[in-house]
């Protein structure tokens, strides 16, 4: 799960926007200049897209003075 996490702050930080489409394929818009990492999207596209499945958490945060 931390390889999947890395690459989409990588390509969130490069300008990408992924989304999960309902059959479960990855709509990525972004520059198109950046082949190395629309290269780690695809290499890990099935990962991705169980990870953009999973409901998300929500952390605790304990805030003291």
């Amino acid at each position: 799960m931390d390889t999947v996490v890395h690459i989409l702050r990588e390509a969130q930080r490069a300008g990408f926007v992924i989304d999960l489409a309902d059959d479960d394929k990855l709509k990525v818009s972004g520059p198109k200049d950046r082949d190395d990492i629309l290269s780690e999207l695809r290499g890990h596209k099935a990962e991705i897209v169980a990870a953009l499945k999973q409901p998300p958490t929500v952390g605790v945060c304990h805030y003291t003075e």
